[in-house]
């Protein structure tokens, strides 16, 4: 397995080319049942790319349950039935085997200061009224769709259709829409989140460059997804000139859709709503947000506001199928939005954010070496390392520390010529915020 026989490409990430050439390996019999995968940092410089590109791949093969990990002594195939099959597997994200001391990534929400009371009392309605016990119709609870379109009128300035909105469990949503779309080419944002590629295996996929207005215009697809209010991962916000321009484009043809994702919309920490591109065009643009960002990973709701042509189209294709999220979660977030719990926890988390981005953005400035870009409206922070860095050594320096951090090269599929590191600040305890930025300064000074 050491000669690996792979040559990386501009394509897709490289931690997914990795994992479908893994997933292949197994599925075809060629990677047996108890087998050792070769170690991070050996498969890393094999391939010569980061350890955390490593660790991504070996992350997605751990969910699917391709491999285990065995504390101490490394990652095994685990014995399944060989069949060879197409190597594009959907994946869920999940956390590295490792317990890091320092977490500065994005991934989760702060659960300090959550308001287990006020959730336990939604929680205690719900079942007290045992309705719950019965299916939901396809699109969700009425109720919960009516909250939603609530919530969205008074904190984003969005109206919408209660009767529009779709209840789900995640961006897997979006797999079952893009049928609808009859295209076999989706744009997505680079760097961007490229977990929509793994979702959609068996379309073509363009990446579109992010500038400093948002992502450009595509030249291939008529199917764009965008994080138009916070771009992850450079904070970028869209500017008003880029969302007319990419509205025009839009209305070129009737056929061409636009999938917008909130990413962190619900966050932005000063100011007031930004025009959603939804709003510009009601009829070409799908609107996506999740709940798992905002209250915690486990409650897994999310949900997409369709077009009205779209959503006959849904109901024709889906007919007979059930709302894929439990009645009894539905009538508990759809109580805690009407009792205006959820705003206030919102706002918790938005003076708990505040807080430490101020504490990171003043040690930061301590610390030779750094270039920070401190972008308003998005829970980390960039930083451009101003030193000539082995990327692939000061990850696994980092990993050593037990400091979880992701690189900009991470959500990149091109190379990238500067060495910029993200800082997340919603998954770290206040208390270890100092040190752990201590411990960074330290690693990129040693090496």
């Amino acid at each position: 397995m050491l000669n690996l026989t792979l040559e990386l490409n501009q394509e897709k990430p490289y931690y997914i080319q990795i994992y479908h050439y893994l997933t292949k390996q197994i599925n075809d019999g060629l990677l047996k049942g108890k087998e050792k995968l070769p170690s991070k940092r050996l498969l890393a410089k094999n391939l010569n790319v980061s350890v955390n590109t490593i660790m991504n791949a070996y992350h997605l093969l751990l969910e699917e349950g391709y491999v285990e990990a065995i504390e101490k002594k490394g990652y095994f195939v685990v014995e399944q039935p060989i069949i060879t099959i197409s190597h594009n597997s959907i994946h869920k994200d999940s956390k590295h085997a490792i317990n890091y001391t320092y977490d500065f990534t994005t991934q989760n929400v702060s659960t300090d200061g959550f308001s287990f009371n006020s959730f336990s009392k939604c929680v205690k309605e719900a079942l007290i009224e045992q309705n719950f016990l019965l299916k939901s119709p396809l699109l969700g609870l009425l109720s919960l769709r009516q909250a939603i379109a609530q919530h969205l009128f008074e904190n984003r300035g969005i109206s919408v259709d209660p009767n529009q909105i779709v209840i789900g469990n995640g961006l897997e949503m979006i797999s079952m829409i893009f049928p609808l779309l009859h295209t076999d080419v989706c744009a997505l944002e680079n760097p961007g989140y490229h977990k929509l590629a793994l979702l959609l295996k068996d379309k073509k996929i363009e990446y579109c460059s992010v500038d400093n207005q948002g992502v450009t215009i595509p030249q291939t697809s008529d199917v764009l997804y965008t994080t138009s209010f916070n771009q992850f991962p450079t904070g970028i916000k869209m500017s008003i000139k880029r969302k007319k321009e990419i509205i025009s484009w839009l209305k070129e043809k009737n056929t061409r859709y636009i999938i917008e994702d909130d990413f962190d919309a619900e966050f932005r920490l000063s100011g007031s709503p930004t025009t959603s591109l939804f709003s510009l065009s009601l009829e070409q643009v799908i609107f996506f947000s999740t709940f798992s960002t905002t209250l915690f990973p486990g409650f897994r709701i999310a949900y997409i506001i369709l077009p009205s042509h779209l959503l006959k189209a849904y109901l024709n294709a889906y007919h007979g199928h059930s709302n894929p999220v439990s009645t009894l979660d539905q009538k508990i977030l759809c109580k805690y939005i009407e009792s205006g719990e959820y705003a206030r926890h919102i706002n918790r988390l938005k003076k708990k954010y505040i807080k430490r981005r101020e504490l990171i953005t003043h040690l930061l400035k301590e610390i030779p070496y750094f270039i920070v870009h401190s972008k308003k409206n998005y829970l980390s922070i960039l930083v451009t390392i101003e030193k000539k860095v082995d990327v692939q050594r000061l990850s696994q320096e980092f990993e050593q520390e037990g400091i979880h951090i992701q690189f900009l090269s991470n959500y990149d599929v091109n190379p990238c010529r500067e060495v910029v590191i993200i800082i997340g600040y919603t998954n770290i305890d206040e208390n270890k915020l100092k040190t752990g930025l201590q411990k960074i300064k330290e690693k990129i000074e040693f090496i």
